[in-house]
């Protein structure tokens, strides 16, 4: 759903912002096999977009600590 979310045309900056934070509030409280797909869903969807940079580099840096 974060996938289709984030394609979306017309879709505002502030709006895909505050929707991958929503998602990182998330990763706490998942279960392990579905926090990796999270975390890689959220990594792929926030590449290449440099005001979800930020949230890219933790979304790295727990795949990192993972591994």
């Amino acid at each position: 759903m974060i996938n289709f979310l984030m394609n979306r045309r017309g879709q505002g900056k502030k709006a895909q912002i505050e929707m991958i934070q929503l998602a990182m509030t998330w990763l706490p409280d998942t279960p392990e096999p579905y926090r990796t797909t999270l975390i890689e869903t959220i990594r792929d969807v926030t590449a290449k977009k440099i005001f979800l940079e930020v949230e890219y580099a933790r979304c790295i840096l727990l795949i990192v600590k993972g591994k």
